[in-house]
């Protein structure tokens, strides 16, 4: 993909701030499968983080296909590491 030279500074900027909704969304899926929080609480940081997704893709005018993908994928790692804390809790003696 090429990119014009005015534009680089900004879509850097955005791949800064999305590294940062992956590394949010990991921590977030990890604590919530730690902590046990069950459905309502996945479901509404599912909600805020498309949100959030696409509120970025917006300010950094990414095309569309790369938007959903990195929806998804920003799904993906939340619900796989709370799947992975969760079971990582249920596996610890003495855990609840």
């Amino acid at each position: 993909m090429r990119i014009a030279s005015g534009k680089w500074h900004s879509y850097m900027e955005g791949l800064t701030m999305l590294w940062w909704l992956y590394i949010a969304a990991a921590g977030v899926g990890a604590l919530r499968g730690l902590l046990w929080l069950r459905l309502l609480a996945i479901l509404t940081g599912s909600v805020v983080l498309v949100a959030g997704a696409i509120v970025m893709a917006a300010l950094v005018h990414w095309p569309p296909l790369e938007a959903v993908i990195n929806v998804f994928l920003l799904l993906a790692t939340l619900q796989v590491s709370y799947l992975v804390a969760l079971l990582h809790a249920n596996s610890v003696p003495g855990s609840l």
